[in-house]
Parts: structure tokens; sequence; C-alpha cells
């Protein structure tokens, strides 16, 4: 019932409202002059070039236009509307070390698994993963995107799991063209701008043309704070003023809390002996947990949450749109050597600069209890301790050092050259030969950051650190909420802070070679192959700086390990088309299409893979098409040779989410609560610490290496579709239904820490006994001082794998009037499998239909089960009007999959409404504008917490404008 309400929602939008992509489903037909061989149609997922352009797998085109009706000035954001496409890396997820960068996840399985291509070859990885920065692609130089759904590592080699995106450019460019484009929301920010100017002219007669081409992108930075949405968004425990934290093992005294507490009119045990204190600025004590009595603190960004806890919105800091500026420089260059031999050659340069955000650090650290500035009644509670001359922890955002701030530049460079043609000795052949060779470039640098070892050193001396800047460090002052604390000297804040930096470096080599054409004839046809040779390169660097360790709120160690390796492959494969039957009654063509390719790679050996496509087309307007195909995609150099590096998880907050030994938990409050409290002391929690632990923190740390023993990734997919093509009086009808089944097995990741606590402590039931031996209990340990997680281990491995099938439906109708025509379009894709496996052998779970704040983790995906892209566009030439709708189905909550009757709640069926409108005034000049989220709807809210959503999927912008032109000279 819920998926028919859907599609009835979804029908009622489509005669309602509309989009204006006009996306065109990769049926059309293309046709070539005789004997052009220099310029035969390459359809992506093949190699073999056909003029019909029959495509045997399931591919959606979309044009410049499509791109620029949607207002968005990056590609990335453009392309994450098709429901082929799911949420990853973009404008709007906040990740401080992503630096502007974008990349596309096709089907949810991750964007290092579909094969990006610029003009059908390989781009330079823009980091350790191999993922590519959609952002290096000149955008306003695309005339179109072709996306193919399946395992394509017969014909491309590696990575292409789930697909291949192609981005095609415009080729051999004549003349001068400028295009602009300005983007404001109606609150008047989240300002983007773009241009681009591209000049091209053919020479020698015609022999040789060159296109020069510049871009630059423009984007503003906007904080969670500038929308109500995300005002009190990511609430964490850190006060301005300091917090007290107790040690188990060296408690003070009851009597000692009530005595101090009772100075302030607070009833005896109010306030056990076992909450951590924080600071008013008058010195005096209030507790940050349990029932809070006695806070005098500022109300925002601190606040009192849920009467509780006393927290910080750190989402007051927080990028919600991350602002770029981008620079880039293309260049082609064709010429005609010969009547049969053409040289090409080709650069692309970008550069992305992001400054962004985030708030204060916060640092725990140790403090002798002879500290001058401690406040006279945290030393009464001092005093009180069975070893009062212990030190003790101290916690505090270091509003004194300044907001960080976020530096980080990336640049992407390569050059290709190559020689093309056909061979005349050999009717029909042709040949290309091309070398490549690209770098990238990462630098990242932070403002703000603290060593908290250096701060330590100070709070455990008797002088309180006076002896090495003016007036010592006095961290119990009260700084405003933000950045200013009179009572911690310009000299102090200058000697704590810290300015940690990181780089990364990637090259690429690549050598291909090509020939094909007709090998023999059948009673229906030619017999089409395509050989290629090639041989790719890489090498990576990743260098932090001895700044990169710091200590962690919660307890461990923030840190990263130099990585330096190098990987290299050598490749063969045969592509072969056979007709079968043609002009034949019910079969006007039956071909069949069968593809190999073995790959050698230095570091997992040898692989092979395969595929097999069948078309039938019994009528003119029908066409039948499906297939199998075998892909492996090798370990990236981050999987295989990754130095050790902190991987930060957010585990929301209780009752539903948090660490399940607080207890404030479900699980601590539940029927097994007696068996989860001894499995939380058996890993490693205090025993006296069991029954009054609370998780505090907003995130917890996890350690991440390379494997040099992981294996390759293996994806089967079948495919089977058909295609519609008919004349219905004068409109004219495209339809293509298209059914996708992919599976990945042994798939490289390491297990999250998230999976880890929910197999550890039952909450999927994969512990029944709760026992602290249990796999996936060995893989973390706890804190003997303060119970927090530590020490968890994320080595990458060869685990379970995923699963997915569905259906994408594409329309396509345009309709002759009188004055103009109307074109309608429709793109919907329904999911009807998701599934992950953990681990080899163990149970697929179905994460259908659920959805998370983590966007790009395959192990965690968001996966609506219908989603839609419609549209409705009014063409009346020289002006052309449109309307979008995009659609994303209701969806509950991922933790409902393993814990339903405790589950925060899911989130509702979605739209979103787009305007759109241009005008041709004349050969030379076209305007665009139109309003992206006409009804101006807030992002849902994720995991019943207030200021939490899946900001790559849901638009949390708000309404806003785009003005743009084109002028051709």
């Amino acid at each position: 019932m819920r998926n028919s309400r859907a599609i009835v929602r979804l029908c009622l939008g489509t005669v309602a409202l509309s989009a204006t992509t006009s996306i065109a489903t990769a049926q059309e037909a293309s046709s070539l002059e005789q004997g052009d061989t220099l310029h035969e149609v390459i359809v992506t997922g093949s190699r073999i070039a056909r003029r019909d352009y029959e495509a045997n797998s399931p591919i959606v085109t979309v044009g410049v236009d499509d791109i620029k009706q949607t207002g968005e000035v990056s590609l990335e954001m453009s392309l994450q509307q098709l429901p082929q496409l799911t949420a990853d890396m973009n404008a709007t997820v906040p990740l401080l070390g992503n630096g502007g960068r974008a990349q596309l996840s096709l089907r949810g399985l991750g964007a290092g698994r579909n094969l990006v291509l610029l003009d059908g070859r390989r781009m330079v990885s823009s980091d350790l993963t191999g993922s590519i920065d959609i952002n290096t692609i000149p955008s306003t130089l695309v005339e179109s995107v072709e996306i193919i759904t399946g395992g394509a590592s017969a014909v491309y080699g590696s990575d292409a799991m789930s697909g291949v995106i192609n981005f095609k450019l415009k080729d051999k460019f004549e003349g001068l063209e400028f295009d602009a484009q300005y983007n404001e929301s109606f609150k008047g920010d989240a300002g983007q701008q773009q241009y681009g100017v591209t000049a091209g002219s053919s020479f020698n007669e015609g022999r040789g043309n060159a296109v020069m081409h510049l871009n630059y992108m423009q984007r503003d930075l906007i904080l969670d704070s500038a929308r109500d949405f995300f005002a009190d968004a990511n609430p964490a425990v850190g006060l301005p003023q300091g917090r007290f934290l107790v040690d188990a093992t060296n408690l003070p005294t009851q009597a000692a809390v009530n005595q101090v507490f009772a100075q302030y009119g607070v009833a005896a045990g109010t306030v056990a002996r076992t909450r951590a204190l924080g600071f008013n600025d008058d010195g005096t004590l209030f507790p940050t947990t349990g029932s809070i009595v006695n806070y005098k603190g500022p109300q925002r960004p601190y606040m009192i949450q849920d009467a509780t806890r006393v927290v910080h919105a750190a989402g007051q800091y927080i990028s919600l749109v991350q602002p770029l500026n981008r620079y880039g420089v293309f260049g082609k260059l064709n010429y005609d050597v010969t009547d049969h031999v053409r040289f090409y050659s080709q650069f692309n340069f970008s550069q992305n600069d992001v400054d962004t955000t985030a708030g204060p650090t916060q640092i725990t650290v140790n403090m002798s209890p002879t500290n001058p500035f401690i406040p006279a009644d945290l030393r009464t509670i001092l005093a009180s301790r069975p070893n009062p001359n212990a030190p003790f922890q101290f916690s505090k955002v270091l509003g004194e050092a300044g907001l960080r701030t976020f530096g980080y530049r990336f640049t992407n460079w390569q050059l290709v050259g190559g020689l093309k043609g056909d061979l005349p000795v050999v009717d029909n052949w042709t040949w290309d030969v091309y070398g490549s060779y690209g770098a990238t470039s990462s630098r990242f640098a932070t403002l703000g950051n603290t060593d908290s070892a250096f701060i330590e050193q100070m709070t455990l001396a008797a002088d309180g650190g006076a002896s090495r800047c003016e007036g010592g460090l006095d961290l119990f002052g009260f700084n405003n909420g933000i950045i200013q604390n009179n009572t911690i000297s310009d000299d102090c804040a200058k000697l704590i802070r810290r300015q940690p930096k990181e780089e990364t470096n990637t090259e690429a080599k690549e050598f291909q070679a090509a020939v094909g054409g007709p090998l023999g004839k059948l009673p229906a046809g030619d017999i089409q192959v395509a050989a290629t040779l090639g041989y790719r390169n890489y090498g990576y660097e990743f260098r932090p700086d001895t700044l990169s360790f710091n200590e962690l709120p919660e307890g461990g160690t923030d840190f990263a390990v130099y990585t330096k390796a190098t990987d290299s492959v050598k490749e063969a494969s045969l592509e072969v088309l056979l007709p079968i039957l043609r002009d034949k009654p019910a079969a006007q063509a039956l071909n069949l299409n069968v593809a190999g390719r073995y790959s050698d790679y230095d570091s997992t050996g040898g692989t092979t893979t395969y595929k097999a496509d069948v078309e039938w087309q019994p009528i003119s307007q029908l066409r039948f098409r499906g297939g199998y195909q075998r892909a492996y995609r090798a370990p990236n150099p981050a999987e295989l040779y990754g130095g050790a590096q902190t991987v930060r998880s957010t585990l929301g907050a209780p009752p539903a989410g948090g660490d399940p030994c607080d207890v404030r938990g479900n699980l601590r409050n539940g029927p097994n609560a007696a068996a989860v409290r001894a499995l939380c002391v058996g890993v490693g929690m205090p025993d006296a610490l069991a029954d009054t632990y609370q998780f505090l923190a907003a995130t917890v740390g996890g350690q991440r290496v390379g494997n040099p023993d992981v294996g390759p990734e293996k994806a089967d997919t079948y495919t089977l579709g058909v295609v519609w093509n008919r004349e219905l009086g004068p409109a004219n009808l495209r339809t293509s239904l298209d059914y996708y089944d992919i599976e990945i097995t042994d798939a490289i990741s390491a297990v999250p820490l998230e999976v880890i606590l929910n197999k550890c402590y039952n909450i999927d039931g994969s512990n029944p006994t709760f026992d602290p031996n249990n796999f996936f209990c060995a893989l973390h340990s706890r804190s003997a001082d303060t119970g927090a997680i530590q020490n968890a281990q994320l080595s990458n491995l060869n685990l379970g794998g995923f699963r997915t099938t569905g259906y994408d439906l594409t329309v396509d109708v345009r309709v002759p009037l009188p004055v103009g025509s109307l074109m309608f379009n429709t793109v919907i894709n329904y999911v009807d499998r998701w599934e992950r496996q953990v681990l080899p052998g163990g149970l697929w779970e179905d994460v259908n239909g659920a959805v998370t704040p983590t966007a790009g983790n395959p192990l965690q995906p968001i996966s609506p089960v219908w989603r839609g892209l419609l549209s409705l566009s009014y063409d009346f030439d020289p002006f052309r009007i449109g309307t979008r709708v995009r659609y994303i189905d209701s969806m509950i909550d991922v933790a409902a999959l393993t814990a339903p009757a405790t589950a925060p709640p899911g989130v509702d069926a979605y739209y979103y409404v787009d305007l759109d409108a241009s005008w041709r005034i004349n050969d030379t000049l076209n305007l665009r504008a139109g309003i992206i989220n006409l009804l101006d709807k807030d992002p849902p809210i994720v995991r019943g917490t207030p200021g939490v959503t899946n900001p790559a999927t849901y638009d949390t912008i708000g309404q806003r404008f785009f003005i743009g032109m084109t002028a051709s000279f």
C-alpha cells in the first residue's frame, strides 16, 4: 500500500507539475555520413562504433540545456537530481576536509564504484581513494552526460562496478561564446556566480581546429546559523568556562558535593558525586548532566537541552554551504595530418580554493589540584577525594584560541595526446593510440587548533603556566560563548595555538591503443570487433605533519600517518558484435555483443572480466535489450597501503542513539539492562562508572588502516529492458523500461563503528548471550578512566557485499501545437531491493527505504523506494517556460531496521518544485532565469533530532533564484 500511494502521488504530480530536463533516452538514432570514419559515434559501454546508436544497456543522456535548466551552478548539484544518482559529496555536505570537491554515486554504491570519464577517457583521481572530483570538469563546456547502469569493467577496466558516467565536451568549436550565471537565495545569501569563455577556430583550410576555454566559479559561505532549521544543530557538551570530569577511581564525597551546593540553595543529594560539573562566570558550580541546577550561563549557543544537559550548538559555526573559488583552463587541438590520420590533444587544469570555519577547539587535559586558578568551590570538592593530590580531568571549549579556520587548495591537471584514423588498406577499420599524464595536489591547513599536550604541561604546573606566558593559563574564565576571554593573555593564547597541515599528491600515467572494424560477414551483416591494449600507472602520497596528532575530548588521539604507494596495471580487451538476424519476420534485428578483458595488477595480480548483451527488435517501434556483466574493482592505494588515520563516527543521542552503555539509553533501561551492563564492564568500563556513565562527546574516533592483503571486489550485473518509439498522431512518444540487478561481493570496507556496536551489544540480535568475547566486541575497548569507547579497529577487509535491484522508467512526449510545442519528460526509479552484508556468509540486511544523516557511505545508504524527476515545458520560439518536480519517497529511519520498537521517526515523502524560462533574443544572445525550491521547503528532520537532516539529499538552502546568459559570436 505504501508503494501504491507513492506512485499515485507521483503520477498526480506528473499531471499537475513537472520539470524541464528533456532527458533523452539512449534509443535516439544518430546517422553519420558514409565514409566519415573519424567521427563515428561510440556508444558508452561499448568501444564498437555503431551507426544506429542503439545501446544494449540502460543509458540516460543529459544535454547541456538540461543542465542549465536546473539552475544549479555546479555539475554535481544538477546531476544528483537524477534518480539513478544518490547522495554523495557535494556543496552542502559539511565535510571540512573535502576542499570543495564533488562526487557522484550511482545506485548508492559509492563514488569509488562508478567510473567517471571525460570524452570516453579516464581522468586523474582527486584523492587516495581514486574518486573523481566532478568540479575538475569544465562545466560550461559540457555538451552532454551519458550515464550507463551496470558493470562495464570488460570495456573500461576497474571501477566500473555500478556503471559509467561519461562527460562529453563540445568538439570542433568555432567562434566565441560567453556564458554567465548568478544565483542567490531570497534571504539575500547563498550567492553563486560562474563565468565561462570559449573560443575556437579552424585553420589550414579546415584541417585543424583549436579550442580554448576559461571558467571561474565563486560560491559564498553559509553557516548553519543562517537557517532556523539548524539553529540548535549538533549539540555537544563543552562549556566556555570549563567542566570538571569525575574519575570513577577517585570520586569526591557526597557530603562535600552537598556542602557546596547547599550554598546555592540546592537540597542535599540533588547533585550526585558522580556528576561532571561546569563553572559559572562567578566560579560557582552546576551539574552539566542530570537535573540541571544553578546554571547561570548564556542561552545561545549554550543551552539546557531536555533539562538534562548543558550543551553548545556547534552548528553555529559549521558550514551549511562550503565556500569555493574555482579556476579552470581547458584547451583542445585537432589536426588532420593526412586524409587518414588525425592528431588530437587536450589539456585540462582546475584549482579549488576553500576557506571555511568551525567552532573553537575543545580540549580535555589533566590539571593539578594546586593550580592557582581553580575556583574555591571546586577546591572544596577536590579536597574530599580519597587522593586529594591526584590530578583531575578538565574539559573546555577553548574560545580564547579563536574559531578554527580551514584553508584548502586543490589543483588538478591532465594532458592527453594521441593519433587516430582509419586503415586505408582495410575498409572501415579504425585505430586510436593515445597517452595521458596528470596529477593532483591538495593542501589542507587549520588555524585555531591548539596543542593539548602543551596546554597540559601548564595546567599541571604549580604556577599554572605563569613561567611560560604572561599571567599564566587561566582556563576558568568566561568567553562570551565565542572567542573573547580576558582571563588569558594574548601571550598565552599565541603560545598554545597550532597550525597543522597536510598534503596529498597523486599522479596518473596511461597509454592505450585500440583498433576496430568489420571482421567477416554473416547473413545478417558484418561482424564488428574492437581490441585494446593498455597500461596505467598510479602514484600516491599523503604527507601529514606532526601537528596532526591531537588529543580528543573523549580520550584517545586523532592522528594520521605518512603514506606513499604506487600501483600499475597492464590490460588487454576484445569486444565482438555478432548480427544474428536482420529484416526477418518478428526480427528486424537480433544482435549479440560480447566482450572480455584481462587485467594484471602489480598489487593484486590478474583478473578477468566479461560481458554479454543481446538486442532484439521485432518491429521498428519496439526493441528489447538485456545482458550480463562481470566486473572487478581493484583496491585503491588508500585501501591497500593507507597509513593509520582517525575516522570520526557520530552515534547520535540517547535514548534511541548514543553509546549503548549510556545509562540514559534504551538498552540500559530495557529488558536486558543487566546483561548490557555486564557487557559494558566486560569490554573495559570501570564497574564504579557503569551505573552513572553518560556519553557526552559529539563523536567517537576509530583507527582506519590500509591492508595490503585485500583483494578485488566482484560484481555481477543483469539488465533487461524494453524501448518503444511511437508516433501518436502529431505527437511523438519515446519510452523505456529497464530492470537492473547488481550484486557486489568481497566488498572492501572496514566495519563501521556503528555496526560494531549494533552487533556487539545485540542491538540487531548478533550477540544474544552478550558475550564480551564476541568478534565485534573484540574490535573495541573502553577507557579505564572514563569508560568511553577507545581503540576501535577499522582495518580494511574483504567483507560482505551489496545487492540492489530496481526499475528505471523514462518517458518523453513532444506534442506540436498551433503555436510552439509542449514537451513532457519523466525519469522514475523504483528500488525493489537494497541490501548489505557486513561479513561474508552473514545475513543480508534490507536497508531499502531507509534514511540516515550520513551521505556517500554504502554501508549506511539512503535509499528511497521511489524517486522521480518530472518535467513539463512549453516552447514557443523564441521563448520557453517550464516547471520541474523532484520527488523523494517517504523513508523509515535506518535504526528501525534493527530496533523498530525504539527507532526515531522516519521522514515523509518530499517534493520540490522549480520554475525556469529562457528567451532567445537573437542568434547571438540567449537569456535564462528561474526559481529553485519555489515553495521554500525546509529539509525534513532525520533521526528525530532537531537540526539533523541528510544535506546531500534534501535542500538546505531554501528558495533561491538564478539568472544567466549565453552570448555566441
